[in-house]
């Protein structure tokens, strides 16, 4: 997980060039969805980023839904 974020954090650095506030929101992104695929709540709980398919993704949709956030907030945790 640690080399992914590393390889994910030099993307948006090198190859976007993104702002620092963008580049903070979207790993957290990752490790709030990562804390998700570890919860075990909805899901099996050693499923790992390199497991995740649409069952997956549909399951934290529904959960992201559920905390009532923003369309926008919404987009972003899924991009």
């Amino acid at each position: 997980m640690k080399d992914l974020l590393a390889d994910f954090r030099t993307f948006l650095d090198v190859e976007r060039n993104v702002s620092e506030h963008t580049r903070v929101a979207y790993l957290t992104d990752i490790e709030e969805f990562n804390e998700f695929l570890q919860s075990g709540d909805r899901i099996s709980a050693d499923t790992t980023l390199l497991d995740v398919n649409t069952d997956t993704m549909r399951a934290y949709l529904a959960y992201l839904h559920s905390r009532k956030l923003k369309k926008v907030s919404i987009n972003r945790k899924i991009s």
